[in-house]
């Protein structure tokens, strides 16, 4: 009974110092400011030196602001190579509903209304069909792809 109790306390710690580290800075790594640089630049034009268009462009373009950011998606469940050249082999989240268990999941994002949203944010409206990045303090400006918006 002993021995399970320390191998049991031995498996917890390793658990413990292996993974809550990495957990801990994918949760930091995102960068609201440069996710939202990137969307400023891009968002009346796609970045079709180094990143695909496709017809679910909305999350295409919103991977590719989450990546300026900082997020990683390659090892995320239902990625896909968005990239193309020089970023050939990029892995980005196709589809609203993707992308958002993505960032809910795996990378800390907290799922909260629109009142609390901050610039570099993602927004998801139309119904759950369309997602945009928040582009000012006063959340009157979105940036957006699919249909170019801001």
């Amino acid at each position: 009974m002993k021995k399970t109790a320390i191998l049991l306390y031995l498996l917890f710690a390793i658990v413990f110092f292996c993974f809550m580290p990495s957990l801990a800075s994918a949760c930091l790594e995102y960068d609201r400011t440069k996710a939202m640089i990137y969307a400023g630049q891009y968002w009346n034009r796609p970045n079709d030196a180094k990143y695909r268009v496709d017809d679910n462009d909305c999350t295409n373009f919103g991977s590719q602001a989450a990546i300026a950011g900082g997020i990683d998606f390659s090892e995320c469940p239902g990625r896909t190579d968005i990239g193309k050249g020089n970023k050939a082999g990029t892995k980005g989240i196709v589809g609203v509903s993707k992308l958002v268990t993505a960032l809910a999941n795996g990378f800390c994002f907290e799922i909260t209304g629109n009142s609390r949203a901050k610039p570099g944010d993602f927004i998801v409206g139309n119904k759950g069909s369309h997602v945009t990045i928040v582009a000012d303090e006063s959340k009157r400006y979105f940036y957006g792809h699919t249909n170019d918006s801001i």
